[in-house]
Parts: C-alpha cells; sequence; structure tokens
C-alpha cells in the first residue's frame, strides 16, 4: 500500500474477514447451535482447497504478485520475490495442516458423538445423549 492508513486498512479487513469466516465453526449464535460436524467439514474442505491454490501461486510465480513490493527499499537479504515465496510456503506448509488438523478434529468429534456410551453420555453433544438415552 502507499500509504500507511491503506495499509493499515487492508490489515484490519484481513482480520475481520478471518473472524468472520471461522465464526459459523468455532462460535454457537445465541439463537442457533454451531453448525453440525457435516456442515463444518463441507464449509471448510474448499476454503483448504483454494487456500492452497492461492499458495501454490505465490510460491510458484516468476515474479511478484504485488507491484509496490517491487518499488520497497531493498533490505538485502530478501527479494521481493523471495519474500512472496517464503509467504506461500508458509501458507502451505503451515496453514494447509493447520486447517486439515481442524477438519480431522472436527470428523473425530463427529464419530465419537455417534457412540454414546452404556451410560447415555456423548462426548461433544451431552444434551443430544440424554434424548437418545431416554428415547
Amino acid at each position: 500500500m502507499p500509504t500507511q492508513l491503506g495499509s493499515f486498512a487492508l490489515d484490519m479487513l484481513w482480520l475481520v474477514t478471518g473472524f468472520a469466516f471461522w465464526w459459523p465453526v468455532a462460535v454457537p449464535y445465541p439463537r442457533r447451535s454451531r453448525f453440525p460436524p457435516p456442515v463444518q467439514l463441507l464449509y471448510l474442505f474448499p476454503v483448504t482447497l483454494v487456500h492452497s491454490g492461492i499458495a501454490a501461486t505465490l510460491v510458484y510465480n516468476p515474479f511478484p504478485i504485488y507491484r509496490i513490493y517491487e518499488l520497497a527499499p531493498p533490505t538485502g537479504w530478501v527479494t521481493a520475490l523471495g519474500d512472496q515465496q517464503a509467504a506461500g510456503g508458509l501458507m502451505w506448509l503451515v496453514s494447509t495442516p493447520l486447517m486439515l488438523g481442524v477438519m480431522g478434529i472436527i470428523f473425530v468429534r463427529w464419530m465419537e458423538a455417534e457412540e454414546v456410551d452404556e451410560e447415555g453420555r456423548s462426548w461433544i453433544s451431552p444434551s443430544r445423549a440424554r434424548t437418545t438415552a431416554a428415547g
């Protein structure tokens, strides 16, 4: 960004968008419960694919995508293209396994919730287990 205000606004937009993205998965709304696990998985899987595509674009592009980076004063140890490739690699090697890990946790919890123990308790949904045991 050519101005600090524009850069700050863009950073805040990324932060707010991240919160808005994770909100339906992580936080139940007061008047509705959290998305059920199958919906959570269907919500996260396409994003993981898009995320990996963006990371690949950053890593394999032969020139910096954001031309403004080329105008920044050189640091002496990293070029604009090297910085972009490092960011893409970080997205790919850290964030993608993190997303897949979250999806794995959701899946395991979903499977465990389906198995109610002999006392009628469920690991993820006690209210569902009570109705299952009562019925």
